[in-house]
């Protein structure tokens, strides 16, 4: 009657070690990575750097620390997330930032995001912003200012101590034309200057400055 459980614990014990080598056999071996981003650019960026994980088991794999590894290294990621597609596959989703302005940092252009971080050298077809205000929240205001409006007609920005956001556009009959938005309000007072440039363009006026910090309306200083 004693020989009973113990041939029922060798039993598990058998099974046990059994699923354990199944679980670390090579059947569960990663074989490729599928990366998923907007950016061609950003897959051939990140494809080298988790080439390395191919060949490891994909039930042991630490996914966390590859993360934490690759949001470090590369500027250009806002988040990322792994998904394990058994038996022997990863998918890797990939969310880019993205640049609302170009700032200088030493003598190079870098792409800023809204949150101000500069995550690429590699300047697109941005309003330069230069130089930037020295208080982080009005900073962080105008970089959300420009990512919710993204407004095409603003060539560069300047930060004025006694003006301060001053916006250069260029339209149809406006050239380096500078608008003045203020320290506050850039939603409400660029709304008011939106209005002034369509009257302006629609009538073929030029102007070199439009101040837009008054109360209700804005001032054109052609």
């Amino acid at each position: 009657m004693k020989k009973k459980p113990a041939r029922i614990l060798t039993w598990v014990f058998i099974l046990t070690l059994g699923v354990v080598c199944f679980l670390r056999s090579s059947f569960f071996k990663i074989q490729n990575i599928e990366i998923v981003s907007k950016n061609v650019a950003t897959q051939d960026l990140i494809r080298p750097q988790v080439k390395e994980v191919v060949g490891e088991n994909l039930w042991e794999v630490d996914l966390e620390k590859i993360s934490e590894k690759l949001l470090s290294k590369n500027k250009i990621l806002k988040t990322l997330h792994f998904q394990k597609n058994w038996p022997h596959k990863l998918r890797l989703e990939l969310e880019e930032r993205d640049g609302v302005a170009l700032i200088f940092i030493g003598q190079q252009l870098w792409q800023v995001d809204k949150e101000g971080i500069a995550f690429s050298k590699s300047p697109r077809s941005l309003p330069c912003f230069w130089p930037i205000p020295l208080d982080k929240d009005i900073y962080l205001s105008v970089l959300d200012w420009l990512n919710q409006e993204h407004p095409e007609e603003v060539n560069g920005l300047t930060w004025d101590k006694e003006l301060g956001l001053v916006v250069i556009v260029e339209q149809a009959n406006l050239k380096n034309a500078k608008i003045v938005l203020g320290s506050q309000n850039f939603f409400e007072n660029w709304k008011k200057a939106k209005q002034s440039l369509e009257f302006l363009s629609s009538r073929g006026i030029r102007a070199k400055k439009i101040d837009a910090t008054y109360n209700k309306r804005a001032v054109v200083s052609l």
